[in-house]
Parts: C-alpha cells; sequence; structure tokens
C-alpha cells in the first residue's frame, strides 16, 4: 500500500514542481531556451538512462513459457488505433470543423502508456506488470509516429508524411528503449541469473525516472489557456477511460491473458488501456496548426481525471477483475 500511495503521489508532485520550476524560471526573465533546455535534459536522463535500465531488468526475469504474451503487442496497437478511430467517427458524425477534428483524434489516440502507464502499473502489480508494460508499447513508436502524424496531418494546413520506418528506428529513444527490451530477452533465455539488488534497484529507477518526466511535463503547461475548453473534453474522457479499456480488456480476455501468470498481463493491459492522453498528442496539433488550445485542455482534463481513474483502477484489480481470471 505505500509503494502504491507514495507512486501515486508522484504525479501531481512531479507536474507541481514543473510548474513551480517554469514560473521561477520566468519571475527570474531566464530565456525559454532555458526552460526547454532543462525539460530536455530531464527527459533525456529518464528516456535514455533510467527507463532502459529499468527495462533490463525487469524483462530480465520475465516468465517467458506463456505464448499469450505474444498478443499483449497487438492490443497495444489496437488500443491506440481504437482511441483514434472512435474520434474521428464521433467528431465527423457531429460534424466539428477540421482543426477540432484533428485536435481530437490527437488527444484520443496518443496515451502516456510509459510515464504515468508504467508508473500506475509498478504501483499497483509490481515489477511482474511493470515487465510485461514494454511488450504492450513496443509498436508504440510506429503507430505514433508513421500513422498518428499523417493522419494528423490531413486536418491541418500543412501536409506531412510523418516519419518512415527507418527514421523511426534511427529515433535514438526508439533504438535504446527497444534494445533495453532485447538485451532483457538475452540475458532472460541465457538462463543467468538476475542480481539480487535489481529489484530494489527498480523500485527506485521506475518512480524516479517518471517523475522527471513529469516535471518535465509540468514545464511545459499553460494553464491559462485551456480553462475555456474545459467543459468541451468529455467525448476524450469517455473515449479513454471507457471505450477503449472496455473493448481492449474484454479482447485481452478472449485471448485468454487471464489464464496465465495469475493474470497479471490482464490486469496490465486493463491499466494500460485506460491512460491519460501522453504529452505528444500537443505535438501535431502544433505543428499542423490545428486547436491547440483544445487539444492542451483535453491532455489536462485526462490528467486530472487520473484523480478517479486510479482508485477506479484499485478496486477493479481488486474485486472486479479477479472474476476474470482463472
Amino acid at each position: 500500500m505505500m509503494r502504491f500511495l507514495f507512486s501515486i503521489a508522484l504525479i501531481p508532485a512531479g507536474l507541481i514542481i514543473g510548474l513551480i520550476l517554469k514560473s521561477y524560471l520566468s519571475k527570474k526573465n531566464a530565456p525559454d531556451e532555458l526552460n526547454e533546455k532543462i525539460r530536455k535534459s530531464l527527459q533525456v536522463i529518464s528516456i535514455l538512462v533510467l527507463n532502459p535500465i529499468a527495462f533490463t531488468g525487469a524483462v530480465w526475469v520475465i516468465p517467458l513459457d506463456d505464448l499469450e504474451v505474444i498478443f499483449l503487442p497487438f492490443l497495444g496497437i489496437a488500443a491506440i488505433a481504437l482511441g483514434g478511430f472512435i474520434s474521428i467517427l464521433y467528431t465527423g458524425i457531429r460534424k466539428m470543423d477540421r482543426p477540432f477534428r484533428g485536435s481530437h483524434f490527437c488527444a484520443s489516440y496518443y496515451t502516456n502508456i510509459g510515464s504515468i502507464g508504467g508508473l500506475i502499473v509498478f504501483a499497483l502489480l509490481g515489477e511482474p506488470g511493470f515487465a510485461l508494460m514494454p511488450f504492450y508499447k513496443l509498436m508504440e513508436p510506429a503507430m505514433y509516429f508513421g500513422l498518428g502524424f499523417p493522419i494528423a496531418s490531413r486536418f491541418g494546413d500543412k501536409k506531412d508524411k510523418g516519419k518512415g520506418l527507418l527514421q523511426i528506428l534511427k529515433d535514438p529513444f526508439v533504438t535504446i528503449s527497444m534494445g533495453s527490451i532485447l538485451l532483457g530477452f538475452i540475458f532472460n533465455m541465457s538462463g543467468l541469473e538476475r542480481p539480487g539488488f535489481y529489484a530494489g534497484l527498480n523500485s527506485i529507477l521506475i518512480p524516479l525516472g517518471s517523475a522527471l518526466l513529469l516535471i518535465s511535463i509540468g514545464m511545459a503547461m499553460h494553464m491559462e489557456k485551456m480553462k475555456k475548453y474545459a467543459g468541451s473534453t468529455y467525448s476524450v474522457l469517455l473515449i479513454k477511460f471507457v471505450l477503449v479499456p472496455f473493448i481492449i480488456t474484454g479482447a485481452a480476455w478472449l485471448l485468454g491473458l487471464g489464464r496465465i501468470q495469475e493474470g497479471i498481463p490482464l490486469m496490465t493491459v486493463f491499466i494500460l488501456s485506460s491512460m491519460p492522453a501522453g504529452f505528444v498528442a500537443i505535438m501535431p496539433p502544433s505543428l499542423y496548426k490545428l486547436d491547440l488550445h483544445f487539444a492542451n485542455a483535453a491532455w489536462l482534463s485526462t490528467m486530472l481525471a487520473l484523480v478517479i481513474v486510479v482508485p477506479w483502477l484499485y478496486f477493479s484489480l481488486n474485486y472486479l477483475l479477479p472474476f476474470l481470471i482463472q
């Protein structure tokens, strides 16, 4: 329980620290370049240093006997695509303007699987659940840059084909993350025993990596511009926290993920498919002149909704999902 409370408290704490740091730099008349430099440095430390070490150690000890685990990347793809599809269908039926539709798509499509999802999985399921997270998000870069950006561009003024597969694979954020997963696989299959200190190390690295990313997000938030859109984000909340989790978790159950590893794969899918919009959801609206203020408001609304969503996840894991686990 202490791990759960501590990990969840990091979410608002990280964002608040980021906002305070941004305000401090502003009062000191620091150049915007310094804010951006600090933000990027925090992201690099988290994504290129701390997370890969944690991924390698977690995958090192994951049980590989259950073939059903192979469905995790496909469920991750399905969850991302489903959010975007429902958004396009909904905004099309409502005949909303194209910039709004593009931003609505981004908020519904892009999901915070890594920093928030990984932290909540670790808080609720521990290292066994966290070890499955890299598999669920394995195809995330290709979905985000290879498909999401081109679709978003069609709602805006600029046209962009997005990154090709080769460009995606050359991105250090992708190659190092995937390389750490591969390294964990190699250690796992080699039969080499993981050092005893690794579990304790991951209990530090996982929350720390998430905290640094959250601080960087807080430093980029513009609260004053989001207020007037707060009441128009209900449809994104419905898509991300009701429709997608219900459908994807049902699919995971039908695929047998509740029958292996004491149901941890099924619970992991349930948590990760219930996550808020990722910060990358703001990038296409900025690039393609979509409704940036709505994108910001939708992102913030989904983050604030965690106040309700996290207790719901805790309740469901303890009192509802056990009925689906054999």
